[in-house]
């Protein structure tokens, strides 16, 4: 496929993608009295958001690269999700007619079939996702030894879409195909295709995470920055699913936000609407603007601050139950024991980050981290030398072992007379 082909195919899809999104947000609107949830509805708007810019990242990389899958999957991704929306309320509106028996496919219309065919297209998204460890950031296999893992991709999506179903009207509905060309029998091959489809998503996934990190490990240069930031945005995304799943399953700390429906709902959606969109922003900077950002100092930051965080909530938490425990006889409650805690909890922030900063960079940044003692060393020394040729020669051995030059010289000007 020609670049201006490809770009035009692009930008065409990008055109497709805003007008359902725009359907979807319209529907979502008309349907807002009957959503009683506040955290679902705005979940629901950001991710109609958010896996639109999947479809526009998509589009930007594929017009650009046309000969790399990446963009095109970006563009499965997004649009794939656009289709479930669309035909289910699409399915929806054909269902509710009285004429129609919504558990007998015979009565329905062609169109209904068709539609309740893409309402299983979350198992192409499902299935996109996993086919992106694969090929990203060259757009191809690590190796011929993957290809039965990209097989597996397209046969879970094909047996997803086939015998999938969808929750509509009080009414579960799927692709009534096999059904009603095999009966009973086509009911039971339909029960296990869906057993086989989620049996294979169960092991798309980690064979696709082994390929990441394998392409990862022999990576050098370039490559390793490009999958870095790809790799940063996907254990970015998984880190708050679990976070977001702990907190909504657990009963005490659910407190925090009591109306999300579902765990990704908590807090409006907002922590996982940015994760999510993390992923094709990360792939397209790690395509197109990879030298222009650290992503070391990125990761470096992220586990001090992560960890240090983890730790105070944790340290305040404790604090709090201790507290409470020693002084409840006294002050018969726990205004002091919260107060008390507080100030514990903000002494130690700083002290905290220090020490996480130190093991974080003696744990993943070692030469970072000696690069830094050698320089705390050769400042140590330079308030006490007095000698030049010494001086020139720790000068020199510092920057030898920090900075690991081909050739170093120091030249020291002599004061005019």
């Amino acid at each position: 496929m020609s670049r201006p082909v490809a770009s035009a195919l692009a930008w065409g899809v990008l055109a497709v993608a805003i007008v359902l999104r725009i359907g979807l947000i319209a529907e979502l609107i008309n349907r807002w009295a009957e959503l009683a949830s506040t955290a679902f509805i705005w979940t629901s708007l950001l991710l109609t958001l958010v896996f639109f810019t999947y479809t526009a990242i998509g589009a930007f990389i594929a017009s650009r690269r046309p000969w790399n899958a990446v963009g095109w999957i970006f563009i499965g991704i997004g649009l794939s999700w656009d289709l479930l929306g669309v035909s289910r309320t699409a399915l929806g509106q054909i269902l509710r007619e009285p004429s129609i028996v919504p558990l007998d496919p015979l009565t329905w219309p062609a169109s209904a079939w068709a539609l309740s065919l893409l309402a299983n297209a979350w198992a192409i998204t499902f299935v996109l996702v996993p086919a992106l460890f694969l090929v990203f950031p060259s757009g191809r296999l690590l190796s011929s030894r993957w290809t039965p893992v990209a097989w597996l991709a397209v046969a879970d999506a094909v047996f997803g879409l086939i015998t999938g179903t969808t929750q509509l009207n009080r009414n579960v509905v799927g692709f009534p195909l096999l059904g009603v060309a095999l009966g009973e029998t086509g009911d039971l091959l339909r029960h296990v295709g869906s057993a086989a489809a989620a049996a294979g998503m169960i092991a798309l996934y980690p064979l696709a995470v082994g390929a990441l990190v394998t392409r990862l490990r022999r990576s050098r240069a370039t490559e390793r920055t490009q999958l870095l930031w790809f790799s940063y945005a996907c254990v970015l995304l998984v880190v708050v699913f679990v976070v977001l799943s702990l907190l909504w399953l657990v009963p005490a700390t659910r407190a925090f936000d009591p109306d999300a429906p579902f765990p990704v709902a908590m807090f409006l959606g907002i922590p996982f609407a940015l994760a999510v969109v993390a992923l094709p922003i990360a792939s397209a900077v790690a395509i197109f603007r990879h030298q222009l950002f650290d992503i070391d100092l990125l990761i470096n930051r992220t586990l001090v601050y992560g960890v240090t965080t983890a730790t105070l909530i944790a340290t305040y938490a404790l604090t709090v139950l201790v507290a409470q425990t020693l002084l409840h006889p006294v002050t018969q409650g726990s205004e002091l024991a919260v107060a008390a805690s507080t100030l514990a909890t903000a002494a130690l922030i700083q002290p905290v980050r220090r020490r996480v900063q130190r093991t974080v960079d003696r744990r993943f940044y070692r030469s970072r981290y000696d690069a830094a003692r050698t320089l705390d060393a050769l400042a140590a020394r330079l308030r006490d030398e007095v000698d030049l040729g010494a001086l020139r020669r720790e000068l020199i051995r510092a920057v030898g072992e920090t900075m690991e030059p081909a050739h170093a010289s120091v030249w020291l000007r002599e004061r005019a007379r």
